[in-house]
């Protein structure tokens, strides 16, 4: 399963916006299995660090269960990256780079291009090996991102 940034987006506005605290709610909230949410949680809480969330286990029959995910709250890292990408401006740039076939999708490289911190953020994102990093324009690559998002 891959990473999407746009769900680690929606999981982190429904959290901060709708103060869902359990992945049984995120999971209807917003439209999601619970296999991927849960991918996504952990990714988020045990590796960037952007959320905490208690694991109470994963269920594997379908009878009445527990949430697999409770307690869910945004971390100071977290909040950092929502505002980073919850403007819609942002969040566009951002999509289109990510539509490119991006080399390397970091949550800084993703906060750079956000905070409009540009063209050398864009330069990372774009480039699909050392090489290209090396040769490109960051100046043309900016224009380019901002003419698809506009």
């Amino acid at each position: 399963m891959k990473r999407d940034f746009e769900l680690v987006r929606g999981i982190l506005k429904a959290v901060a916006d709708k103060d869902i605290t359990d992945s049984d709610e995120l999971a209807d909230e917003l439209g999601e299995t619970p296999a991927r949410l849960n991918y996504h949680l952990h990714l988020m809480a045990d590796d960037a660090r952007l959320l905490t969330a208690a694991s109470q286990g994963m269920s594997l029959g379908g009878e009445k269960r527990p949430p697999d995910y409770t307690g869910i709250a945004i971390t100071w890292q977290g909040n950092d990256f929502l505002d980073a990408v919850d403007d819609e401006k942002a969040w566009k740039k951002i999509r289109a780079a990510l539509k490119t076939g991006a080399r390397t999708a970091t949550l800084e490289a993703l906060k750079t291009v956000a905070k409009g911190a540009g063209a050398a953020g864009l330069a990372v994102i774009f480039a699909k090996s050392d090489a290209d990093l090396k040769a490109c324009d960051p100046g043309q690559l900016m224009a380019e991102v901002t003419k698809q998002t506009l």
